[in-house]
């Protein structure tokens, strides 16, 4: 058994893909023995198999894999964790690169019990070119948790992050298939298992050092309430029911209010994209959360005009709430 798994699902990135597994194979060395790293290929149409093959010609550890037709998110990412080889699993965005001693680096961790590792990340330009954030969470130093309640409130819906898990497979596998399917559809199938297996046996890490690098502003916003306000109520609150604090699930509510709703509120009222019914639809998920009332209602009721004298004041409270509340 390999003691990690490090898989890329794909679909039509080729464009990126390249970049992706080229800085894992400069990372990977010296390590091959103890890590498998597979290509897993969601049926896709474009060259995705070309780029990986000519790839393989002069990298024996990479291995491909392409299913029959596309599964989806969920279903591909499911069964890319319950058919790994390794003790742990590592997936990694196909638009994403990582570090070259991220392998090192984690294979360390991981050699001492870890049950979990949250990988720090940066972030960049669509086209690599250019630094967003050299610190995307944040931290100034490690984090170890032995206690699911601290790591819940301060990793909270960011599990959802692919690139940044790597998870012990038994974690996943605990839960029965009947229980995670209640959450499929929000296309993070590891983030209620992974939390799940904490409540028993937290010994997880998040890192200081920025592993991974980001490739910004590469998906499309289509489903974005469903996933980030729907899926985070649906996966806390059930893990509240499991046996997290509330206290620690309300303040993961928070984080995704601040981390991501509210951002994602102010740039769609600075564009003129709020759609019909988003003031109601935000008031069901958040009526007891006094920043709905001081933020969100505020933003999106303001007139445009008087918007657009405010703008930079408006573009800075997501930066303002996160130095204040988190």
């Amino acid at each position: 058994m390999f003691k990690l798994s490090i898989y890329v699902p794909t679909y039509n990135r080729s464009k990126y893909l390249k970049e992706c597994l080229i800085s894992i194979l400069v990372a990977i060395k010296g390590y091959e023995n103890r890590v498998e790293l597979v290509v897993s290929d969601d049926c896709s149409t474009d060259d995705t198999e070309y780029v990986v093959k000519c790839l393989m010609k002069k990298n024996s550890v990479l291995k491909y894999r392409k299913n029959q037709k596309n599964l989806y998110t969920d279903i591909h990412f499911t069964n890319i964790i319950e058919n790994c080889s390794g003790e742990y699993f590592w997936m990694i965005g196909d638009d994403d690169k990582i570090t070259s001693n991220a392998i090192k680096v984690v294979l360390s961790e991981l050699d001492k019990g870890r049950t979990l590792i949250y990988c720090n990340y940066s972030v960049w330009t669509k086209d690599l070119e250019h630094l967003v954030n050299s610190n995307g969470f944040e931290v100034k130093e490690d984090i170890a948790f032995n206690d699911h309640n601290h790591l819940l409130e301060q990793i909270a819906f960011s599990m959802g992050y692919i690139s940044s898990v790597i998870g012990l497979k038994q974690h996943f596998l605990n839960v029965p298939f009947v229980e995670r399917k209640k959450f499929i559809g929000f296309t993070m199938p590891q983030v209620y298992p992974l939390y799940v297996g904490q409540i028993k046996d937290c010994k997880a890490l998040l890192l200081k050092q920025t592993l991974i690098i980001n490739r910004s502003n590469n998906n499309s916003e289509d489903r974005w309430c469903h996933i980030f306000i729907n899926g985070s109520h649906a996966i806390f609150n059930a893990l509240q029911k499991k046996g997290y604090s509330g206290k620690s699930v309300k303040k993961a509510h928070y984080k995704v209010l601040i981390n991501y709703v509210i951002p994602y509120t102010v740039e769609s009222k600075m564009h003129k994209l709020v759609e019909h019914g988003f003031l109601s639809y935000l008031f069901k998920f958040y009526k007891t959360y006094h920043l709905f009332y001081f933020v969100c209602l505020p933003i999106l009721l303001i007139p445009f005009p008087l918007l657009n004298i405010f703008r930079k004041k408006v573009r800075s409270i997501p930066r303002i709430l996160k130095k204040y509340y988190l």
